[in-house]
């Protein structure tokens, strides 16, 4: 018996690992430029996507800080307000104490009531 030898082939490998069939005219140099394409629209898409949740959180803070200063000239306004308040409650109240309404009655010439001039109802 008289020995053969044998040829083992090993299929090519393309350098970007897609079928090319012989009947496409796409060479690799637009197979790359396809894919840097397709690439850099990832990338626009993702530096879009990273301006507007940029430009999002920009607004949103700047909306925080306007409700924050609202928030705090309109404690400030409350704090005036309520020591107002209290200045005029005070004030009602000294003018309608016993001695002032007294006072003010002398000096209309009215005078407390006479014993005879009480009447009382049952």
């Amino acid at each position: 018996m008289a020995l053969k030898t044998a040829t083992l082939r090993m299929p090519q490998r393309r350098p970007n690992s897609r079928i090319i069939s012989r009947n496409t005219r796409m060479s690799y140099k637009s197979m790359a430029r396809t894919r840097v394409s397709n690439v850099s629209r990832v990338h626009v898409f993702a530096a879009f996507l990273c301006l507007c949740l940029l430009l999002l959180g920009l607004w949103t803070s700047y909306r925080v800080k306007m409700v924050a200063d609202e928030l705090k000239a309109l404690e400030v306004e409350s704090a005036r307000l309520q020591t107002e308040n209290q200045q005029l409650v005070n004030k009602h109240n000294l003018l309608i104490s016993r001695a002032n309404l007294e006072k003010l009655g002398r000096r209309l010439g009215l005078h407390p009531p006479k014993k005879n001039q009480l009447v009382f109802l049952k």
